[in-house]
């Protein structure tokens, strides 16, 4: 397969390194190399432009998963990952101009006779730069800082390296690393190297979900952008393998995305799903709380994230009973205890029963509609997602046995579902209303209203038939590519306006799982399909799509663009 650089980083599983084809406008030809150990605006470091007799050139660009190969006629550079942190580079014929990117300030110095070393304390890394074959000519300009004096910043590359000059056949080992470099053992040929990169990424990949043949190939590619999002912990912030939600621009873990993830691949990997749902647990703080986001670069507390992770495990659990042990069935309780208990006695501000959002962040849905007039604002999605945390924490507590605790959570998720329907059930649908004063939206149509069909057959029959009706396709929001965020029909729709008309996955996949398990299985299949052809059709797992055409908007490698595309063709296989 080619995985298309100009919309997927070229990476490595558990890899701070990302390999970018940035849009023109940025200014950084050629492939780009960033890093994702900072959460700042600065991430990129070199950029790597291929020449020939000192001119650069139109090159082709093919990227197999475990290669990305740049091509002029019959000449090529090939790169590949040894390792999470050593990128290999060889070229046959072209030459490789690498020059440091603006902003990025970097320190030079040679480490060793054959090292030179790269400091870019922009980006809060540190590289190696090792040759092994060929001329490679590195020069750079050191940098003497006056302070209380006007300076002048040196004109031209802080550092280049020229590699292949001579037209003969070239290879340059990039290690990366912040602190103290390890020692390295690399393999005797690129060849080599390229062996361990390929044998990584088939073992990822033949992890994929079964999905019906035709979705094969944007599977893959599903599965491709979810291995090259994917860092390893780090000793700081990332404690665990994460998959970030890009290497592109979003390049953090949010407190709610990683769920989509986790749900993805626990059918066949149980032990990367614990992994991927644990993430953000592991900064929950004493009293419960979890992180907005987290990433290489730290941990955010701004705003959080909605409680979907009783409804996450839940899910995961129904998909492969090995993602939860003994051992993981207490940690799970304790954590979804904390998050449970912290919503109540944080976000209840008028004391109803029902919690609330205090920013449209905090419920993922940035910039609804059905935060246009104002905070507190209790959704119907929040206390859905909190009766199905507190059923799964009876789940957990019937695993251990303990009748008293798991009696308890039922009797609280009941009396949830009792005041969520006395006062946001309008007759014929739920409707957002704000804390304290009871006022609701006056415009738009938001699906927000009606993600409660996540809670399924724990539904009244009354409430579950009106969901199911509002859902069903080519209604208000189900559109020929899935479900739009807003309506089309309201006139708030935009057709690129984040949360208020594009389709996004974790909506989908809630919509799509609520209804199978409400009993609408059909209904369920066919916004799923609708959705899934709208991911191959446009050859892209995107952040969001326009709910017209189907393009795919913002970031078109995001992982859970691509995990809600896993799940909803693999439940097509059902």
């Amino acid at each position: 397969m080619n995985f298309p650089i100009e919309d997927v980083p070229f990476s490595r599983f558990g890899s701070y390194m990302s390999l970018n084809s940035l849009p023109k406008s940025w200014n950084h030809p050629g492939i780009t190399v960033r890093s994702m150990r900072t959460t700042s605006g600065v991430k990129d470091a070199f950029n790597c432009i291929p020449e020939l007799n000192g001119k650069a050139v139109v090159y082709t660009c093919k990227n197999s998963g475990s290669q990305l190969t740049l091509s002029y006629k019959n000449k090529h550079i090939d790169f590949c990952y040894e390792d999470t942190d050593v990128l290999r580079i060889r070229g046959r014929g072209l030459q490789l101009r690498i020059r440091s990117c603006s902003g990025s300030n970097p320190t030079v110095f040679p480490h060793s006779k054959d090292i030179m070393q790269v400091i870019c304390p922009q980006i809060n890394c540190m590289y190696h730069f090792i040759p092994q074959r060929g001329e490679i000519n590195i020069d750079f300009v050191h940098h003497v800082s006056h302070q209380n004096k006007k300076q002048k910043v040196p004109k031209g590359d802080w550092f280049t390296a020229i590699c292949g000059a001579d037209g003969k056949h070239w290879e340059l080992v990039i290690h990366d690393f912040i602190g103290q470099a390890r020692p390295l053992r690399l393999a005797k040929s690129y060849t080599a190297a390229h062996k361990s990169a390929q044998d990584a990424w088939r073992r990822f990949d033949k992890k994929t979900p079964k999905v019906p043949q035709k979705f094969t190939s944007a599977a893959h590619l599903a599965m491709f952008v979810n291995y090259t999002s994917t860092v390893g912990p780090d000793n700081m912030a990332v404690k665990r393998n994460t998959m970030l939600m890009s290497k592109n621009w979003m390049c953090q873990c949010w407190s709610w995305d990683h769920c989509i993830n986790a749900i993805a691949h626990a059918e066949t990997d149980p032990d990367l799903a614990w992994d991927l749902f644990q993430g953000p647990f592991d900064h929950q703080n004493a009293e419960g709380l979890l992180p907005d986001s987290y990433s290489g670069g730290g941990v955010s507390y701004n705003f959080t994230k909605p409680p979907i992770h009783g409804w996450t495990l839940s899910c995961m659990y129904r998909k492969n009973k090995k993602v939860l042990n003994p051992k993981r069935v207490k940690i799970a309780e304790q954590q979804l205890t904390a998050w449970t208990n912290w919503w109540f006695k944080h976000r209840d501000t008028d004391k109803d029963g029902l919690p609330e959002y205090r920013h449209g962040n905090d419920s993922g849905w940035d910039n609804g509609t059905v935060f246009d007039v104002g905070y507190p604002m209790v959704s119907p999605d929040l206390p859905a997602y909190l009766i199905l945390q507190m059923d799964m924490l009876a789940e957990l507590a019937a695993m251990q046995k303990n009748k008293k605790r798991e009696a308890s959570w039922r009797k609280k998720s009941d009396k949830l579902l009792e005041t969520m329907i006395d006062k946001l059930w309008t007759g014929n649908q739920f409707l957002a209303m704000q804390g304290f004063t009871g006022k609701r939206p006056q415009q738009g149509d938001s699906l927000l209203n009606h993600i409660a069909i996540i809670l399924g057959d724990r539904l009244p029959e009354k409430q579950r038939k009106h969901l199911i009706d509002i859902l069903k396709p080519d209604g208000r929001f189900i559109t020929k590519n899935g479900p739009a965020t807003e309506s089309p029909q309201s006139e708030l729709y935009g057709k690129d306006s984040y949360w208020r008309g594009p389709i996004w996955g974790p909506e989908t996949v809630m919509a799509v799982d609520g209804l199978y398990r409400a009993g609408a299985v059909k209904q369920a299949k066919e916004i799923a399909k609708r959705f899934c052809m709208m991911c191959k059709k446009d050859n892209c797992m995107a952040e969001n799509y326009n709910a017209e055409t189907g393009k795919g908007l913002r970031d078109r490698a995001y992982t859970w663009g691509s995990s809600a595309f896993l799940f909803c063709a693999s439940l097509l296989t059902q």
